[in-house]
């Protein structure tokens, strides 16, 4: 990861190989026209091989639309066919059910969560229930689509309780058993992958801005200024700080820079998505939770 300096533009003449970036994720956001009228009811759920997960919540519900999450990343035959599955089973039971889908791997859970963020951004209204379902699909699913459900208070979490197994006992041990020994479904895995918790509470979109805005900079120099960022944030139009009339030119100059630092810098460090070198001021490196919450939420405000 690389740094960077903010500095007074006075002190640019004096340069370092001090610098910092935040990579800006690209806007994933897709349009999906709506229904006007009565209140929607609206689902969401994460494909996988149990179609009754999926298909007996949605009729009892009596969703209107469903978003299903699917794995772009399995080209199996049989996944097909149990995507299939689902898509008729649904229609046969909700013949006006509209099917929005959205293929992307399920087992990245920032990829999941910036997706559900997209489909939640565009449904939520005052028309619109959303029902989520938490026992389908990929454990990243569930986990993301928690998260979210604690966000938004528009959104009803719900989870499936299986009535009817298909495995009886015998079934198990012939396909979750090798030599003797119970094994499950999975053979071999690959390395843990660390997941970056946020904080339940929605997140400051503006603040995430800034820290694209900082990022942006960075690719281009190793320095960037106070008025650099400053004209950066007002021309994303989150710039609030007005000067007052008559106030020297270095006053208010000072001010402004004192008003990004308390209003940008400072709570970017107190929420752990910056960090300030202790030993040399000016100097931040963006953390890992940073640059995730940047890959997840930057750019979603867009196109609202």
């Amino acid at each position: 990861m690389r740094e960077i300096v903010i500095v007074p533009t006075e002190e640019l003449a004096y340069p370092s190989d001090r610098c910092c970036a935040c990579e800006v994720a690209p806007d994933m956001l897709q349009d999906v026209p709506r229904v006007s009228g009565r209140k929607d009811r609206v689902m969401i759920a994460c494909l996988s091989l149990d179609v009754p997960l999926i298909v007996d919540p949605a009729a009892f519900y009596k969703a209107e639309r469903i978003h299903i999450l699917k794995d772009d990343t399995e080209d199996s035959p049989i996944y097909e066919e149990f995507y299939d599955e689902t898509i008729k089973q649904l229609r046969e039971k909700l013949p006006n059910i509209r099917i929005v889908d959205h293929e992307l791997d399920t087992s990245d859970y920032r990829k999941v969560l910036r997706e559900l963020l997209t489909i939640v951004r565009v449904d939520e209204d005052d028309f619109t229930d959303i029902y989520v379902n938490i026992s389908s699909g990929t454990p990243e699913y569930s986990a993301a689509a928690m998260l979210l459900c604690m966000q938004y208070s528009v959104l009803t979490a719900f989870t499936v309780k299986p009535k009817e197994k298909a495995l009886n006992e015998a079934d198990i041990r012939r396909h979750f058993y090798r030599d003797g020994k119970p094994v499950g479904a999975v053979l071999t895995t690959e390395e843990p992958v660390k997941v970056v918790t946020f904080d339940p509470e929605k997140q400051d979109m503006e603040l995430i801005t800034a820290m694209a805005v900082i990022g942006e900079f960075s690719l281009e120099k190793s320095y960037v200024t106070y008025e650099d960022i400053i004209d950066g944030l007002a021309e994303k139009g989150i710039w609030r700080y007005m000067p007052k009339p008559g106030r020297k030119k270095t006053e208010d100059l000072q001010k402004k820079r004192m008003y990004f630092r308390r209003n940008f810098i400072a709570p970017m460090v107190e929420k752990g998505w910056l960090t300030e070198d202790p030993f040399v001021k000016k100097r931040f490196k963006v953390t890992d939770k940073g640059q995730a919450v940047i890959d997840v939420y930057h750019g979603l405000n867009e196109r609202n």
